[in-house]
């Protein structure tokens, strides 16, 4: 059962993250032992130790009266899971993961260790089956990495990243985390986000080379201005990355001469494009073919409310129909007020980092309300515009919390 339970919550774990509902906020904090030791890429990883670890407890069952085969098969099975866990590198931390493999590998030495000191005449016949399968088992793994090598080489293997979100992180850090989550929930395998991968930050532009199937560039007001963001775009368009562009409100298309002059537009007091051998016609010539008819550009709705506007973005970039109309939602309810009591965001409607910034927030309250009591979070700007039952909810809601950005407390319900 409770390896049912791990594969449920497991498969489960990216629809959880997306709906955002209290129901699915509880569902993570039960599972949540499954993922809290692992990066969120590798989120699956702890199923692949719950094997490994029944594969180690079951050795000695079969083979009760052989030393032979009970050393032999679990130095394969740890040299074997000690591979997986060095390409993954799951742990959260990243010294974890030199300390997991050098742990594995003290007890593979204790293990040979003990073989050496055992007197293992009498198992000649168990000696003869163990060496051909730790042959078999060594030349399949020089073919695996033969192959693996020839493909990546060839450029035919499969994408390490689904998208890669290049964005201004100043103006939209908090719009790219939640499409990046919105982005998953809809089938996408990974999403690269250069805060998340700050690793990879020296071969950011040979990632976008090799290992993207789709550059998606978030264009807001100065995105074409940053010399990372115009290294990514040059990057793809050189090795036929497929591009796809959101544009949101408050992004304004460069004139022809502004990319004439590109290095007058570019902020280069961070990094020095010259450094990677990109010069400026090669940013101009780029910057054309991102903004030309060829690229698919998607846009920003507005006037759909809250993170629903967000949600209908992350399914126009995967070509998904929407099924549901976003925004028709209708504010809790009196009784559920009463009943479970009720946390309210109030943000600028018209700000969508702010927006963004507000479903992140209400996410991560509702896994600390979790711990205490039963309640709900309720994000004004996800609303149709009624002020007397806004004004209502507010007066009998738990707390209020006022997220602070350019323009709050100047529209008129916020005032209100």
């Amino acid at each position: 059962p409770f390896t049912v339970a791990a594969l449920y919550g497991t498969v489960k774990y990216k629809s959880y993250l997306s709906q955002g509902s209290s129901r699915s906020i509880a569902n993570l904090h039960i599972f949540r032992f499954m993922w809290f030791r692992f990066s969120h890429e590798r989120y699956y990883y702890g199923l692949i130790l719950l094997l490994r670890n029944f594969l180690l407890s079951i050795v000695p069952i079969f083979a009760t009266y052989d030393p032979v085969v009970q050393i032999g098969c679990m130095t394969l099975l740890l040299l074997g899971f000690a591979t997986i866990q060095s390409y993954m590198r799951p742990w959260r931390v990243g010294d974890a993961n030199i300390f997991d493999t050098w742990t594995t590998n003290v007890i593979v030495s204790l293990l040979v260790v003990g073989a050496m000191a055992s007197d293992l005449q009498e198992y000649t016949e168990s000696l003869k089956y163990i060496a051909i399968i730790g042959m078999v088992a060594f030349a399949v793994l020089v073919y695996g990495v033969v192959i693996y090598l020839g493909i990546v080489f060839c450029g035919k293997h499969r994408f390490a990243y689904d998208y890669f979100l290049c964005h201004h992180k100043a103006h939209a850090g908090a719009q790219a985390r939640l499409l990046k989550v919105l982005l998953q929930s809809k089938g996408a395998r990974q999403v690269f986000i250069d805060s998340d991968n700050l690793h990879d930050l020296d071969t950011l532009f040979d990632t976008v080379k090799f290992k993207v199937r789709v550059l998606l560039v978030y264009l807001t007001s100065s995105v074409l201005t940053r010399p990372w963001c115009a290294g990514e775009i040059f990057s793809a368009c050189k090795c036929k990355v497929t591009m796809v562009t959101v544009r949101t409100p408050d992004f304004v298309e460069p004139s022809l001469q502004m990319l004439e002059n590109i290095e007058q537009m570019l902020d280069e007091s961070a990094c020095k494009l010259a450094d990677y051998k990109i010069s400026y016609d090669d940013i101009t010539k780029a910057y054309h073919q991102l903004l030309g008819l060829g690229v698919r550009s998607v846009q920003l709705e507005t006037k759909t409310n809250g993170v629903h506007r967000f949600r209908r973005l992350a399914s126009a970039i995967v070509a998904e129909k929407e099924s549901v109309v976003a925004g028709s939602a209708s504010l809790p309810s009196p009784w559920l007020v009463k009943q479970l009591g009720l946390v309210v965001i109030s943000v600028d409607a018209e700000d969508n980092e702010a927006v963004a910034a507000a479903d992140i927030l209400s996410t991560y309250l509702m896994l600390l309300v979790q711990h205490e009591s039963e309640r709900e979070i309720c994000r004004l700007c996800d609303y149709e515009e009624d002020l007397e039952t806004q004004q209502w909810l507010v007066l009998k809601s738990c707390a209020l919390v006022v997220i602070l950005s350019k323009n709050t407390l100047q529209t008129r319900s916020q005032v209100e």
